[in-house]
């Protein structure tokens, strides 16, 4: 079917009213500014139908090359679309060290920023030095154990600190340049679940946790892809992400930063020896962590599921109805969650030769997962329990649990082929994905990721 000519169309005018009252009718709900989300108890198809799919492929041939025609693929049917272009953000961040610290010294550094410069390259420049020092570090300490050059850790330390930075300036030069929208939220937000895989993997490297036993997949899980997924969900709830007085995105990436400081100045031996703190002996410093995130993770977690049954009340829903949907929303989780250990238990060599390589696996099913449960928050649509993308992964982990206990330790597949071919097919899906979802709605707005300059 050929492509239409010309300039692409806008979302008719029933949809863009229909978006326009569903936001009405939620701030009427709402008076006091309590943040409250119809999209968790909406009951619109999350999938686009072949027709809604065929009228929302909005780019005109001149605005793509005969490769993005060939790949291009529309992600959202019109309706989507409405919903997405009437969103509108809602948050706070409740951290101390915001508030009093790091809230006025981002007001300071905006200005610095050149008035040319878009939000979503602010973020995508904070997420390449994270990924540049992730790397080098990697290089370093392939095993997540072996000391890498003391200026390597000092470098992951202010990259990450620099994505901290350059992530909270990004809505501050959106709304400086009059650039805000809503690809600059779920652009930020899949920047966020892209680094949290990064980001942990360099902190188990730092903390030389190696690959003996679960410490460094433990604290990937806990304080990475656990409270992340959470704190999604509770966001779908209540339609707002709220960040408390002490969170990770705020002191735990400044205490992350610190260890990574702390490591290069003096030395990753330093979390190799023994600890005693009164009558708990721990065998390597490291080890601290992963015991640390026992009392951090358990509270936080409890809240998050809280809130999603108390908005329930609020909004007049049923509570015992809402938490078993809640509960059911962490199923695709559970799957992730199984698939990694799984995965790394019964095949520990595997674990033990390429534990980056299957963390970066694990990181773009979790950039999927998270993704999904974002763009159901954005576009008031039911976000699935069973999520097909994730089943190469728990595949994966099937055919290594069945080769070690019935095989004697030979999968049907050798792990380390399949490891690869299940990166290999993550990594492009996602990146296929991320490229069809930022070409719509660009396209549909109007707009240019990288540029505050509107589209031709």
């Amino acid at each position: 079917m050929a492509t239409p000519k010309g300039p692409p169309p806008r979302p008719s005018a029933a949809a863009a009213a229909a978006a326009a009252a569903a936001a009405a009718a939620a701030a009427a709900a709402d008076p006091a500014g309590a943040d409250l989300n119809t999209s968790a108890f909406t009951q619109a198809s999350a999938e686009p139908t072949a027709e809604e799919l065929s009228a929302s492929t909005l780019l005109g041939e001149a605005r793509r090359t005969s490769i993005g025609r060939a790949l291009y693929r529309a992600q959202f049917n019109q309706r989507q679309l409405a919903a997405l272009t009437a969103y509108k953000n809602r948050g706070a961040d409740l951290s101390l060290t915001y508030r009093y610290v790091m809230g006025p010294l981002y007001n300071r550094l905006v200005g610095f920023l050149p008035l040319w410069l878009a939000p979503n390259l602010v973020t995508l420049i904070g997420l390449i030095l994270v990924l540049v020092t992730h790397w080098t570090l990697i290089w370093y300490s392939p095993d997540l154990e072996t000391p890498a050059p003391r200026p390597v850790y000092v470098a992951v330390g202010v990259g990450l600190f620099s994505y901290m930075v350059l992530d909270n300036l990004d809505g501050r030069q959106a709304r400086r340049t009059g650039s805000s929208s809503p690809l600059g939220h779920l652009f930020d937000h899949g920047c966020d679940a892209l680094n949290i895989s990064v980001s942990g993997l360099s902190i188990v490297a730092s903390l030389q946790l190696g690959t003996s036993g679960l410490w460094s997949l433990w604290v990937l899980w806990s304080m990475g892809f656990l409270v992340c997924y959470t704190a999604t969900l509770e966001e779908f709830f209540t339609g707002a992400m709220v960040l408390r007085e002490i969170n990770g995105p705020n002191e735990g990436v400044i205490l992350m930063s610190l260890v990574h400081v702390m490591t290069g100045v003096l030395g990753p031996h330093i979390w190799t020896v023994p600890v005693s703190v009164g009558p708990v002996h721990v065998a390597r410093a490291g080890h601290l962590f992963a015991w640390v995130a026992i009392p951090l993770i358990i509270p936080t977690v409890g809240y998050n599921y809280y809130e999603a049954w108390r908005h329930a009340g609020a909004c007049g829903q049923s509570q015992p109805r809402t938490l078993v949907r809640a509960v059911g929303f962490t199923v695709p989780f559970a799957i992730f969650t199984a698939s990694l250990f799984v995965w790394a238990l019964t095949a520990p060599d595997l674990w033990a030769t390429y534990p980056a390589v299957m963390v970066w696996m694990s990181g773009f099913n979790f950039f999927y997962l998270v993704s999904r449960l974002i763009l159901s928050h954005l576009t008031h649509t039911q976000f699935p329990f069973f999520l097909k993308a994730l089943m190469p992964m728990a595949v994966g982990a099937a055919n290594a649990a069945y080769g070690a206990v019935a095989r004697g330790g030979k999968p049907l597949v050798p792990n380390v082929t399949m490891l690869a071919i299940v990166f290999t097919v993550s990594a492009v899906f996602n990146s296929w994905r991320i490229y069809c979802m930022i070409t719509q709605i660009c396209t549909h707005l109007r707009i240019r990721c990288f540029s505050i300059r509107k589209l031709d």
